[in-house]
């Protein structure tokens, strides 16, 4: 059976007229014959140099006279940063505010040379001209040098590219001059500005002389802290009197204070690269942990400070520190000057810290008030711990370690053998004194090759090299400083308590005999503060001092708590029979 097609019926669409409106060339000039486009223009140079000065106001002249001589631009100004780096653009001020008048809407394009001077961070570069091409009224950049309109569609690309060169151009120029202030470090020569640096000025050749007006303020400030002075208390004292600072102020603080104890400057020698730059676009500084070799010069100028001063204020600094920390021996306690105890008597049986409390007794009917010291923890101080430690009144401790020093003097030929035997215990043997001196030798070889291969790396294509050798150098120097280091720290301990030990006999001679529990002498706190490191204070009365001659002594717990029950009888019974009244 044959079946018959259908005819299939097409049905067609009719045809659409399209109508095109043409583009207005300028919109404007529906309104205004011809809009006159605001320009403006951004220059900078990178520097404060004499040489960058005339580039900078070259750009600055001709850009006015550039975009005024274009009739159809209006003149809006030049934006111009003068000594900024370009890697960054927050503290570009003239930068900032061209782009808030961008926003405002009173600029139309920005003229600039090249676009590393707009900008040689490639993230900031791109941001920036987004953010202008986006506005209701889009800015247009226009860089000379690269011939690129940023409102031309076919430049993003072009643009990010050599802003990326840009970025890198700075990167290399950063690793130039960290290397060129490398080299100059490893010839030994040094920079160190003294605009605000107190104690020293520069003469005609550039080296470092002591101004003798401001050392005495240094001076003073080591001496302060030696007499156990606090940072905080030290800058007080100097802010009172309104003695100026490196800056001209008169206002201190402790955290300056402590920099300029902590400043080996002040002794002679000197540290470089003690601060280096981990980022070239953010130019973030950061302490030198090890980012970078370091280079170390003694007896570069003048010391205001003696070795021995110095040394010992370091010694005290880290002393300080661990206390407040917690060095592990003893729990964490703050510095205090209020009295030579301070810091400086521990309990015997808990190893806390002992403190000073203030006392009330009536005599008569009349309060008086009279200092002791007490475990800090028997003082119920520390939640959930308890000791038995015993409280002593600060006369009868102060008694006790004149009667130690009494008979001290009166075993002198003991105390200068026991001493004796400690810093032979402390000091250089002759095969560590010939190490020592074999060191010294090794180093300065080693330091004229570092200049040598410094001088070399300057005249040869193959820095690299040079720089691997320079490194390899700089790492053997600082083995051989280090255990040279700890050589000098047992000579300077032993040197130290040589120097201790004949004070303390000088001072020993003008204290006069005295009969122990009815006399009591006056307290020398000075000897005290000078020789004592540290003493334990046991419940029956003993206190076992170590002292700053290598040996310790003791205060016999009898004659303790004795001079106790003296003190306590004396108050009460009005019985008196000393070289000096109580203060109340």
């Amino acid at each position: 059976m044959s079946m018959s097609r259908q005819p299939q019926v097409m049905e067609i669409e009719p045809k659409m007229s399209v109508q095109v409106i043409p583009a207005i060339t300028n919109i404007d000039s529906e309104t205004n014959e011809k809009t006159r486009k605001r320009v403006c223009a951004y220059c900078r140079v990178s520097t404060d140099q004499e040489e960058q000065q005339s580039s900078y106001e070259l750009q600055v002249d001709h850009y006015a006279k550039f975009i005024k001589s274009n009739s159809s631009w209006e003149y809006s100004g030049v934006y111009a940063d003068e000594g900024i780096s370009g890697t960054s653009t927050k503290k570009r001020d003239e930068f900032l505010k061209m782009i808030e008048d961008c926003k405002a809407g009173k600029i139309d394009m920005i003229i600039t040379k090249s676009i590393s001077r707009f900008a040689r961070n490639t993230l900031d570069c791109l941001n920036y001209v987004r953010i202008l091409k986006g506005l209701p009224n889009p800015v247009g950049i226009y860089f000379e040098k690269e011939n690129i309109d940023t409102l031309d569609a076919k430049s993003e690309l072009l643009l990010t590219i050599l802003s990326s060169l840009a970025q890198d151009e700075s990167r290399s120029i950063s690793e130039n001059v960290r290397w060129s202030i490398q080299k100059r470090f490893q010839q030994g020569k040094a920079h160190c500005p003294t605009t605000t640096f107190l104690g020293y000025d520069k003469d005609s050749e550039g080296n470092l002389i002591i101004n003798e007006e401001q050392a005495k303020t240094i001076r003073r400030i080591f001496k302060e802290f030696l007499s156990g002075n606090g940072t905080n208390k030290i800058a007080l004292n100097l802010t009172k009197e309104k003695v100026k600072t490196g800056t001209g102020r008169t206002k201190w603080t402790g955290n300056a204070v402590y920099r300029m104890l902590r400043n080996e400057k002040y002794c002679g020698d000197i540290l470089m690269q003690k601060r280096v730059t981990v980022d070239f676009l953010t130019h973030k500084r950061v302490i030198n942990r090890g980012h970078q070799p370091q280079y170390f010069i003694a007896d570069h100028h003048p010391a205001i400070i003696s070795k021995d001063d110095w040394n010992a204020v370091q010694i005290e600094l880290d002393r300080r520190y661990k206390m407040n920390k917690g060095d592990g021996d003893h729990p964490e306690q703050r510095h205090s000057n209020r009295s030579p105890f301070s810091n400086t008597l521990f309990c015997g049986k808990c190893g806390d810290p002992y403190i000073r409390r203030t006392f009330t007794t009536f005599k008569k009917g009349k309060k008086q008030l009279y200092g002791a010291w007490k475990c800090r923890v028997a003082d119920g101080r520390k939640e959930g711990q308890a000791c038995d430690g015993k409280t002593y009144r600060e006369i009868s401790i102060e008694h006790g370690f004149m009667d130690m020093l009494q008979k001290m003097k009166l075993e002198s030929e003991k105390l200068i053998e026991d001493a004796s035997r400690a810093i032979a215990e402390v000091d250089l043997d002759s095969w560590e004194e010939n190490r020592l001196e074999f060191l010294k030798l090794e180093i300065d070889m080693l330091d004229e090759r570092l200049t040598q291969v410094a001088s070399a790396t300057r005249q040869s294509v193959a820095s690299d090299v040079y720089d691997d050798m320079s490194l390899q150098i700089a790492s053997e120097m600082d083995i051989l400083q280090n255990e040279m280091d700890q050589l000098l720290q047992k000579h300077y301990e032993a040197k130290s308590i040589k120097k201790n030990l004949k004070w303390l006999l000088e001072e020993l001679n003008d204290i006069e005999p005295f009969v122990t529990g009815e006399e009591n002498p006056a307290f020398r706190e000075d000897i005290f503060k000078r020789l004592v490191k540290k003493g334990y204070v046991y419940e029956d009365g003993l206190i076992i001092y170590e002292l700053a001659i290598g040996i310790s002594r003791k205060v016999d717990k009898s004659n303790l708590r004795v001079w106790n029950y003296v003190m306590n009888l004396a108050i009460k019974t009005n019985i008196w029979n000393t070289k000096r009244a109580l203060s109340s």
